[in-house]
Order: structure tokens, then C-alpha cells, then sequence
């Protein structure tokens, strides 16, 4: 279900490209594609280049990245735009899709990006039983009390 998520947005070139490698997409952090740099993974934790056989890594195109957002967006990037100006859109599964491009400032602020030449997935995973122990620090009759958990990116 996780994997199928994840396929769907990705470019048809990058899709096969993964599904060759028969990653473990439990372990599957990231997924980085930046416009005319190699295909990068952080899959258990270290990052992975792939490319087609053992000709190199797959350099990533501006058409990669147009058919990305496409599928992100479900072909309406303007329904996205208060997401866009926050440098993400969290798709189907929680999963989140940072990007880089060239931004629009409208009175001081972000009001969209536009050229978008990086996109990163960033895979959420559940980790059943991590809060176990803060529980009963942030309850109180066991009700949740309100709450902000706060962790660097690949904590596991």
C-alpha cells in the first residue's frame, strides 16, 4: 500500500528505475530529485545513486521534475499553492514532498514557487510504541494532553 503510494508520484523513468532495485520500502527514507544531479535514495540510513544497469546514476531532467509535480498535484498546481508557499505538499499517506524553485514575493512574503528544480520526498513511517514512554508526561487521565513533538528528519 506504502509502495504504491510512493510509485504513483514519482516520474515513470524514476518509478522503474526503484521498482528494479526491489527496495524494502519499509526502510525507503527519501527519495531526491534535483534537476541535472544523480537520483538519490537514503534507504537504512545511507544514501544510494541508481541508474539504468551499470551505466551510472540516473541523472534526474526538468522533465522528471514537471512530471512529478503533475502527479502531486493531480494536474492543479494552484490548488496547492498555500502548501507551495511553505516548501511542501504532504500527499496520500502523510508522506512529504519538499521542493525548490524560484519563489514569488508578494509584499514581503511567499506567495508561490514557480521553476521548481529539486524535489524531495521525505517517507513517513509509522514507528508503533516510540512514544511509550513520554506518555504518561504528556497525559493526564489518559487524555492527551495538548502536545508538540519535535525530531530531526530520520529518527527512527
Amino acid at each position: 500500500m506504502q509502495r504504491d503510494r510512493i510509485l504513483k508520484v514519482l516520474p515513470m523513468k524514476v518509478r522503474r528505475l526503484i521498482e528494479e532495485e526491489q527496495l524494502q520500502f519499509d526502510y525507503l527514507q527519501e527519495i531526491r530529485l534535483r534537476t541535472g544531479k544523480p537520483l538519490l535514495m537514503v534507504y537504512r540510513g545511507d544514501e544510494l545513486m541508481t541508474g539504468p544497469g551499470r551505466g551510472g546514476p540516473y541523472i534526474v531532467t526538468k522533465e522528471d521534475i514537471r512530471e512529478m509535480m503533475g502527479y502531486i498535484s493531480n494536474y492543479s498546481l494552484y490548488a496547492y499553492e498555500q502548501e507551495m508557499k511553505q516548501g511542501f505538499i504532504t500527499i496520500e499517506g502523510g508522506h512529504r514532498v519538499g521542493m525548490t524553485g524560484q519563489a514569488i514575493i508578494e509584499d514581503g512574503k511567499v506567495k508561490n514557487i514557480k521553476y521548481v528544480s529539486s524535489v524531495n520526498l521525505r517517507i513517513a513511517h509509522e514507528v508503533i510504541g516510540c512514544a511509550d514512554a513520554v506518555f504518561p508526561y504528556v497525559s493526564c487521565n489518559r487524555q492527551l494532553c495538548h502536545t508538540l513533538v519535535i525530531s530531526p528528519p530520520q529518527v527512527w
